[in-house]
């Protein structure tokens, strides 16, 4: 009796890979392949590590991401996480992101000095 459990393969075959990247083979070939490990599968089968492939997208997302676009689902999301609550206790939440992360690290700092 099988369970219906799906697992997705561990190794991922060179002509698949791209597909698995959601890239065409042409920037695969130049972007991912060259930072992953080629794994020999019989006699002329090649095949690449899944979690190898994840990491070189990671690398491949932070040199080539952009921000969101403003007023995008996900930039809005962003700006609900990132916007400061106000408690009505200390100072005064400044509107800019540059000055609200000053003030909280200047928070921090003095709360280390009175330790």
């Amino acid at each position: 009796m099988t369970l219906g459990i799906h697992y997705p393969p561990r190794f991922i075959r060179a002509k698949h890979a791209h597909g698995y990247c959601g890239m065409k083979r042409e920037l695969f070939n130049v972007e991912i392949r060259p930072k992953v490990i080629e794994i020999p599968i019989g006699k002329r089968g090649i095949a690449f590590d899944r979690l190898d492939l994840d990491v070189a997208l990671d690398e491949y997302k932070k040199r080539n991401g952009r921000p969101p676009r403003k007023g995008g689902r996900i930039y809005l999301e962003i700006q609900k996480v990132s916007t400061p609550i106000r408690t009505g206790r200390g100072p005064s939440i400044k509107s800019s992101e540059e000055d609200a992360f000053t003030s909280a690290l200047e928070r921090v700092r003095k709360s280390k000095q009175k330790n």
